[in-house]
This record gives C-alpha cells, structure tokens and sequence, in this order.
C-alpha cells in the first residue's frame, strides 16, 4: 500500500472538485491507513485532523428504524397496521395517505411520500399540522412496491415514535436505544449540538467552496445527520 500515492491521487480529486478539506481512511492487510488534507472550513487556516468530525448524512434514519423496530419488538408498534390507526393525527378531512401506508413502508421507502420539504417551510411547524400535511399528499401510485427515498417517512417514523413512547423522539432514542447499549450519542444540531466541520457548496463548476450552516427544524430530526 503506496500512502504517499494514495494522498496524491486525493489531493488532486480535492482540487478538481473544490473540496477544502476532508479525512479518508482505509483497512488492509490489518493496518489502518488514513490521509488527512486540507482545512475543516474554507478560509479558516484550522487544518484537518484525525478527530475532526466531519457529520455524516441521513445516518439517524437507522437509529430512528431501529428504535421503531425495538418498539415493534415490544408490541407498541405494528409494522403492517395503517398508519392513521396507530398515528390519529393522520386522520384529516381530504385525507390520501395513512389509510393503506405501513410503518414497514416507511422504514423500506416504499410509502410513495415525497422525498422532503424545505427547512424554511417548517421551522415553527407543529407535529399535528406536519402530520396534516403528510396526510393530504397524494402517494406515488406504485406505493408499497416501488422503492422511493423520501426523508419526510422517516419524519413521520420519529413521530409515531413519539406518540407511542410518550417522550420527545431524542429522549426515546437515549432511554430506548442508546442507554441500554452504552453508545453516547453525538448531535450536530442543539440542544447539546457538539463542534463539527461544516459542510460547503459552490455555486458553480470550478467556484471556491463556501461554507454552509446546518439548519435544521426540530420535526426533522429522526431523518437527520450525526457524526
């Protein structure tokens, strides 16, 4: 194993893609290899190190599945009951979904709800009026057969978590989940969101990359990031 090929080789692909900075590490033959390069945000001369943390995206979906599953486990859950049946507030006048839609379809991504909403859209959006709103959209007709990401199920999901457990979706997740299983959580976003390396954006091919904020409402939290 080449290490000073393989930073080379990283450090070109940065460049040509305008990343500023980043981590990579690789397993083999049982040594552990790992390339630092770069700064944790644009302009900011902090070099990358080996305990920055970099969030990584939508990995909360499988701890927000695996509570629902222990809740399923412990017969407060039902993967095949309608939803509207185990989350009342789904049921509203002009109501198109809920009805036939599973929690085993939301955790499978083949409720046929919409991929996501704006943030900006939902920042003071109650849980009855988000689940209003699910409830009036119109799932895609292959529902329940066809696989289609959708972060809004998982929103959903953490919902009915909530309903079901009586607590906020992070307090569930800890008391549930986490706690039982010695694993200390890490949020990027508050209450106790802890120091990250932002994430960055560029508005065109070849542009420098600027930094860009995590914003994230409170209903979003089951489908979101962590590191």
């Amino acid at each position: 194993m080449n290490v000073d090929t393989l930073s080379e080789r990283l450090l070109d692909l940065a460049r040509e893609h305008g990343v500023p900075g980043g981590q990579f590490a690789l397993r083999h033959d049982g040594a552990t290899h790992t390339v630092l390069f770069g700064e944790e945000e644009a302009g900011s001369g902090r070099p990358v190190r080996e305990d920055s943390k970099f969030p990584t995206g939508s990995i909360t979906k499988t701890f927000t599945a695996a509570l629902a599953m222990v809740l399923v486990d412990e017969g407060d859950l039902d993967l095949d009951l309608p939803l509207a049946d185990q989350l009342p507030d789904l049921r509203v006048p002009d109501a198109s979904f809920g009805e036939k839609q599973t929690l085993r379809q939301l955790l499978s991504h083949s409720s046929g709800l919409p991929p996501g909403r704006d943030s900006d859209d939902l920042a003071e959006t109650t849980r009855r009026r988000y689940l209003a709103d699910c409830a009036r959209m119109r799932p895609i007709p292959e529902c329940g057969s066809s696989f289609s990401y959708s972060n809004i199920g998982y929103v959903v999901t953490g919902f009915l978590v909530e309903h079901v457990a009586r607590m906020d979706w992070r307090e569930a997740l800890e008391t549930i989940l986490l706690t039982p299983l010695g694993v200390e959580p890490a949020y990027i976003t508050p209450p106790a969101g802890r120091p990250h390396v932002p994430g960055h954006a560029a508005r065109a091919a070849g542009a420098s990359a600027l930094p860009v904020r995590q914003t994230l409402p409170g209903s979003k939290r089951p489908r979101a990031r962590s590191h």
